[in-house]
């Protein structure tokens, strides 16, 4: 039963792995049919778009011999059989199904939107100012989840943590973060009481 499982999830994994390589490689030519340079993209991968025809090629070739042995003289069995290939059945169906039901096209790679956003996206990078970041002591995480520091104690209504001078929580972030809370501060650096 177990092995049965295993087959369909590996089947639809590899139909998966597949057809990203196809994504890829579609992707791909819709950039060269819009004289899109691959130099103007921020990440490029080596061995393209070879990788992506010998993924895609080895995966969907797995696919299909996942369950040869029940095709042996006398190995015969209906449900490996079913478990090893109704993905492969299945994908079709549910490819053209969305089709019809969506009305969705395949589009040429002329008509392709690869700019789509890039505008915004580009607009926000120029504007974007960063904030300083937060330091998350991994003591208090470790703290919390072993139950030293109390739920109630936190409230996690926004972004940072507001503390209850006192608190449990706000304990542990005066030993272990540094901050003065009622005359007592821990220096982080040397981890020693300081009152």
């Amino acid at each position: 039963m177990l092995s049965w499982f295993v087959n369909l999830i590996t089947a639809s994994q590899l139909i998966n792995y597949g057809i990203t390589c196809a994504t890829f490689l579609f992707w791909r030519r819709a950039l060269r049919a819009q004289n899109i340079s691959l130099d103007s993209l921020p990440y490029k991968s080596i061995w393209q778009p070879g990788a992506a025809y010998v993924g895609m090629t080895c995966t969907l070739v797995m696919a299909f011999v996942g369950g040869y042995t029940v095709f042996l003289p006398g190995q015969w069995d209906v449900p490996t059989f079913l478990f090893s290939y109704f993905m492969i059945g299945l994908f079709p169906i549910l490819y053209f199904g969305w089709k019809l039901v969506k009305r969705s096209k395949v589009r040429k790679a002329e008509e392709v939107d690869l700019k789509g956003e890039v505008g915004e996206i580009e607009e926000y990078t120029r504007n974007y100012v960063p904030t300083p970041p937060r330091y998350v002591c991994p003591f208090l995480v470790v703290s919390w989840v072993l139950g030293y520091v109390r739920m109630s104690d936190a409230d996690f209504s926004d972004i940072g943590m507001r503390l209850t001078s006192g608190s449990t929580l706000s304990l542990v972030v005066e030993c272990w973060l540094g901050f003065r809370c009622e005359g007592t501060y821990i220096d982080p650096k040397i981890d020693v009481l300081i009152s």
